[in-house]
């Protein structure tokens, strides 16, 4: 390629504007409903077993949201609010955080910079719903523009747009985060684990098997139990999540209407409110900007400033703040805020770094009519990748779309005919967050060679799993196009995955940042949660992590704030 012989600085600057552009491109195309017939896809109240739903009378009408949130822009300017905690975040972290805080008799008001959307006014408009729904709009990359970074934005944050997935944190993973001579996290392990099983029974997550799941992963599951090289190296099975009585509209990424998917926007919040009364306030819209800190031995916050969308300033007075706004937004507060001076605040980022496989098949895959991840493939032997399938609509998934102007066209007319199996590994963590040249966060991130191939590794894995499922044709997502007709050419994979800057990399797991550790040299929060050196000031979210967990995060995120709660002072 002809990049390859231009400076470095200049190939990222040109990938990125190509980036923007074939994005801006696809989702403008595939989102128009006139596209549809050309792909072969229906939205789901086009599908029969839509109307079979809608006869049985399974499909719940659109109701008013019963959350009670009061919107940025109805604040009067120069508002102050005060409460007893302050918890920045609606997330997995933050929702369960102010859950636990209320139950146990505090005042609570909990601050989220995205929108409030209710469910009824979610649609299958994918743009519409990215803009309302995500962080950045999707666009968020690191600072070579290699890596995007997909976060929700909205009241129940990433709950209210990811797949819901759920793994219990792994023992080995916990173990090490308390092992004295590596984080020295110093978590009551035994606790931790009482927290997974509170949440799994609070959430009611569970096996997805008798849902309607994606219809491609039969021939995922086929795959792996041939006659391949890798048969027997997998635990697969359908995935847990907190999804009840699934309808199998695929819009699991750009939130769920029908109330099937328990976030935290459909349940701890309104819960919440439901079961504490006045004791919970939620403000969307509302972005905090500053923590104020007062010096001393300890230091305190004194109070906490926050702007809204028409840039009306906002004061938060309250006893005790809890940061939970994500890896990303919960470390750039901290440092924008000159807290943690002498902390690695910022440091120690990881990720759940993915990249897919599509694979073409014969007969109908129909992949989009259906749980979006529906199966994970584990291997027995802890390799640090997770395998899952997924599939998107038109819109979301011509981005993900192999090749370029007539092949990228050709393979969307194939739609129907393809699916996706993705590889997700758990990076180490050399990840770290500055100033941006353009203001807001900006992360530094360049894989590791042992991380690339891990990933190498799981995508052969998966070409052996698809060809043997009958796979026509493999295709790698890259700056190029990369496409495998024979199991003989799977060993192409570890040159491809070898170069960061030639296949397409992602996650929606962003992890650590301020990392819990006892010892104040190696984390930025103490076994209790509070942030060092300070007396009110607590972070608990994906930030906390020492390390990435490599499976799907949520369950972990959410048992740490739910063992958390009842450490905050």
């Amino acid at each position: 390629m002809i990049l390859r012989l231009v400076p470095d600085w200049w190939r990222r600057m040109v990938q990125a504007m190509v980036r923007v552009a074939k994005q801006v491109c696809y989702v403008g195309y595939y989102n128009d409903r006139r596209s549809y017939a050309s792909v072969g896809y229906q939205p789901f109240t086009e599908r029969d077993r839509y109307r079979q739903l809608e006869q049985a009378g399974k499909i719940p009408p659109p109701q008013a949201h019963p959350l009670s949130v009061v919107h940025g822009a109805d604040l009067e300017p120069g508002a102050v609010l005060e409460t007893d905690v302050c918890v920045i975040g609606s997330g997995a972290a933050g929702a369960l955080m102010a859950h636990g805080l209320a139950k146990q008799g505090r005042d609570v008001l909990v601050v989220e910079r995205g929108q409030y959307v209710e469910p009824r006014h979610f649609n299958s408009d994918e743009v519409e719903m990215i803009a309302k729904l995500y962080a950045d709009g999707v666009f968020q990359q690191t600072e070579d523009f290699r890596f995007t970074i997909l976060q929700g934005s909205c009241v129940g944050g990433s709950t209210t747009v990811n797949n819901a997935v759920c793994f219990d944190p792994p023992d080995r993973v916990l173990e090490r985060w308390n092992d004295p001579a590596v984080h020295h996290a110093g978590l009551d392990l035994e606790e931790v684990r009482a927290s997974v099983k509170a949440v799994r029974k609070f959430l009611d997550i569970g096996s997805q098997a008798g849902a309607p799941l994606n219809p491609s992963a039969v021939k995922f599951v086929a795959g792996a139990a041939g006659p391949t090289p890798v048969a027997g190296q997998l635990q697969v099975d359908p995935v847990e999540a907190n999804i009840k009585d699934c309808l199998g509209c695929g819009y699991c990424n750009i939130g769920c209407a029908y109330g099937k998917k328990l976030s935290m926007l459909d349940t701890a919040l309104p819960w919440a409110q439901r079961d504490f009364g006045s004791r919970v306030r939620i403000v969307s819209d509302c972005e905090v900007t500053r923590l104020r800190v007062l010096s001393g031995r300890p230091q305190r916050v004194l109070d906490a400033r926050a702007v809204t969308p028409k840039g009306r300033q906002v004061t938060i007075r309250a006893r005790t703040f809890v940061v939970s706004a994500g890896a990303i937004a919960s470390s750039y507060l901290l440092r924008r805020s000159g807290i943690g001076r002498g902390l690695p605040v910022g440091r120690q980022m990881s990720f759940n770094m993915g990249s897919p496989l599509t694979a073409e098949f014969d007969d109908p895959m129909d992949a989009y009519d259906g749980l979006q991840i529906s199966h994970y493939g584990l291997p027995h032997q802890g390799r640090g990748f997770v395998l899952e399938t997924w599939w998107n609509p038109p819109a979301t998934q011509a981005v993900n779309m192999p090749g370029w102007f007539e092949d990228h066209f050709d393979n969307m007319r194939r739609y129907r005919y393809l699916m996706a199996v993705g590889v997700l590994v758990g990076t180490r963590a050399n990840a770290y967050l500055r100033e941006a040249l353009t203001g807001g966060p900006g992360v530094v991130f360049t894989p590791e060679a042992e991380d690339l191939r891990k990933l190498a590794d799981g995508l052969a894995q998966v070409a052996e799993i698809l060809f043997a499922a009958g796979a026509r044709r493999v295709m790698a997502n890259t700056w190029g196009y990369d496409v495998l007709t024979h199991p003989n050419q799977v060993g192409e994979l570890y040159r491809i995955a070898g170069d960061p800057a030639y296949i397409t990399l992602g996650t929606g797991h962003p992890q650590g940042g301020n990392a819990l550790s006892a010892d104040p040299e190696r984390g930025v929060v103490g076994p209790d949660f509070r942030v060092h050196g300070f007396g009110n000031l607590y972070v608990c979210d994906a930030s906390v992590f020492p390390s990435s967990v490599t499976v799907n995060p949520q369950l972990t995120v959410m048992s740490l704030a739910h063992y958390a709660a009842r450490r905050i002072g």
